[in-house]
């Protein structure tokens, strides 16, 4: 009982300790990257002031659980220790009174003090296997989170695709209020349709559903006269390529993230996806060319620069359907008339969904 109790009252301050912890960590990333918004606001006294309370707190919460460890792997040695006085007093009444020899209490309390090392060492041990499992509480919590898209469990496979689209009652509820209600759309292949709406009209929606992200509540997303969801999502993926307009850069070459599209892909179809995308005269004036390192995020291209080269890697995976969710938003209009000419070449033949907020664009 006293052990089980010891172990729940660990288990709950490591498991605040992880909290503070995990609390310090994301404060930091948040601080890091929004660095120019706090400068900006002369908010630095305010942001220290922030992880000093965070920081705080990490430290009670890490002095209570070491307090509480140390004095409850100290019990063992307390109660083995009074229990050497006990039997060295009573063991010495009945030398005493001749009910036991001398040599027999100095032999007991030798094994009683050889028992109190091993006995510490376990709850040593314990006391680690506690902490380990409270730490394995929050992954396993994370790891049980069930996905948002799960594939069947016979998925059939869709080696070749012609790219018709097709939306059947489409039905997609956000919890305030339908964010995609009964929508109908059929787009056949080869076909280039322009969704065009305001902010917030839920036509990033339709991306996700392409791209299978999130699945609909009612209706269903074909592809090819296929539901999306009785598909292999690698099939879903490989046919349908989405451009975002805040794409992931990775902190890699422009090379490589290009051709993280298809690994397998040669230099000259990564330069010949480059170019289709506006950015051979960028590269070409890079130091090291296309093996040139972006920085984390690409922080060292403008946010036209990475919309063009997350375009780039859309082209070079080819896709039956490729979708445009407000891909060019960052452009200037010299770069977006250079990234649509190369639209022009690499979309003839392909299924194109553009989404924009723009109806100049649309047209």
């Amino acid at each position: 009982w006293a052990l089980m109790r010891y172990r729940r009252q660990l288990e709950d301050r490591v498991r605040v300790l992880r909290e503070r912890s995990a609390d310090i960590g994301t404060f930091l990333i948040e601080s890091i990257q929004g660095m120019r918004t706090v400068v900006g606001a002369n908010a630095q006294g305010r942001e220290v002031e922030r992880f000093r309370g965070r920081n705080d707190s990490f430290v009670d919460a890490l002095l209570s659980m070491r307090l509480f460890t140390y004095l409850a792997g100290g019990l063992p040695g307390l109660l083995l220790s009074a229990g050497t006085g006990v039997v060295f007093v009573y063991g010495g009444y009945r030398v005493i009174t001749g009910a036991m020899t001398l040599g027999t209490l100095v032999a007991f309390m030798a094994y009683q003090t050889r028992l109190m090392g091993p006995v510490q060492g376990l709850m040593g041990i314990y006391t680690n296997l506690a902490t380990a499992r409270a730490s394995l509480v929050r992954v396993h919590a994370l790891l049980d989170t069930p996905p948002d898209v799960a594939e069947a469990g016979k998925p059939q496979r869709l080696p070749e695709c012609r790219g018709r689209v097709s939306f059947e009652g489409v039905h997609l509820d956000f919890g305030r209020g339908a964010g995609l209600d009964g929508v109908d759309l059929e787009i056949s292949p080869g076909e280039t349709v322009a969704i065009v709406g305001a902010s917030g009209s839920g036509k990033s929606t339709i991306a996700d559903l392409l791209g299978r992200q999130i699945d609909p509540d009612r209706g269903r997303v074909a592809l090819d006269g296929h539901d999306l969801r009785d598909l292999a999502l690698r099939d879903v993926r490989h046919h349908i390529a989405i451009v975002e307009q805040d794409p992931f850069i990775f902190h890699s070459s422009v090379a490589d993230n290009v051709r993280y599209a298809r690994p397998d892909a040669t230099d000259a179809e990564v330069l010949d996806a480059i170019a289709a995308a506006g950015l051979d005269e960028l590269v070409a004036s890079m130091p090291d060319g296309p093996a040139t390192v972006v920085g984390e995020r690409g922080r060292q291209l403008s946010a036209g620069e990475r919309q063009r080269l997350a375009i780039a890697r859309a082209f070079l995976a080819d896709p039956a359907v490729l979708v445009l969710d407000e891909a060019t938003g960052a452009l200037d209009p010299s770069s977006e008339a250079v990234v649509l000419q190369g639209y022009e070449r690499v979309l003839r033949d392909r299924t194109t969904v553009v989404i924009t907020h723009r109806l100049d664009l649309a047209r």
